[in-house]
């Protein structure tokens, strides 16, 4: 299988065109330790990669380093 490059392709599309052992969902590391803010999103990625995941794929969570305030994201 080829890689491609799409600007376009959607999550579902790029879940679907390679076969994934894992799918690592990460928060942003400017936000990285606020619990409200990854909590806001997180329930409906986590429905959305199932939704469209195949039956093989496992679903990681990965947690990151926070960054001092002062670099940018």
């Amino acid at each position: 299988m080829s890689k491609r490059y799409n600007k376009n392709q959607s999550i579902a599309s790029a879940l679907k065109d390679e076969k994934w052992d894992y799918i690592s969902l990460q928060q942003v590391s400017s936000l990285s330790g606020k619990y409200d803010t990854i909590m806001k999103s997180l329930p409906f990625m986590i429905h959305y990669v199932k939704k469209n995941k195949s039956k093989k794929n496992k679903i990681a969570i990965s947690s990151n380093m926070g960054l001092p305030e002062r670099c940018p994201p």
